[in-house]
């Protein structure tokens, strides 16, 4: 077999490895609601260089990673998604909001970051949903970001190191370089 296949099979083993870790992590969320998906592409092998990725998604994926409300990520190196989050009056992100707190909207019609559709009487438009009602409901408390990604990345790469070092051992091999991106 061919090194960058071996390397590549080593590579999605560890990859299905880290996306079931990140998946148990997020279901083990209470309080927070919305769909939640990670997934991976087979890696592949290009020009002798063996690539992969893990894609997530959904609005239980964001808030597990970048946080809720007053809590969230609020910087670009944190959450490097913010600014098309802020941007995105049309799926997700409330314009009655000033600030990073939880507000109420304004009455009529939104989708959420799942894409489904609610209907907000407007009764609590511009309210801190945080303050008001943040300990009676938990979908209005803020959370702390996670980075559970970023977490089972810095753990499994080792762990990725340690099997590609033993299935090379036998090989002269030019130069090996592991990089990782996360992209939400």
């Amino acid at each position: 077999m061919e090194l960058q296949s071996i390397i590549a099979a080593i590579l999605a083993k560890h990859i299905a490895i880290i996306c079931s870790r990140v998946r148990a992590r997020w279901d083990g969320q209470s309080g927070i609601q919305g769909l939640s998906k990670i997934d991976s592409d087979l890696p592949s092998i290009i020009g002798g260089i063996v690539t992969a990725s893990i894609s997530a998604s959904g609005s239980k994926a964001w808030q597990c990673e970048f946080g809720r409300g007053s809590m969230m990520a609020k910087t670009t190196a944190e959450n490097p998604y913010l600014p098309q989050f802020f941007e995105n009056t049309a799926n997700g992100w409330n314009p009655m909001r000033r600030g990073y707190s939880i507000r109420g909207r304004a009455a009529g019609s939104y989708t959420d970051l799942d894409g489904v559709s609610h209907e907000s009487s407007g009764s609590m438009a511009g309210l801190n949903l945080e303050r008001n009602i943040g300990a009676k409901d938990a979908m209005f408390q803020p959370l702390k970001p996670q980075f559970i990604i970023k977490e089972e990345m810095e753990r499994g790469i080792p762990e990725l190191v340690i099997a590609v070092q033993s299935a090379v051992a036998g090989y002269t091999i030019q130069s090996l370089t592991m990089q990782s991106e996360i992209y939400l």
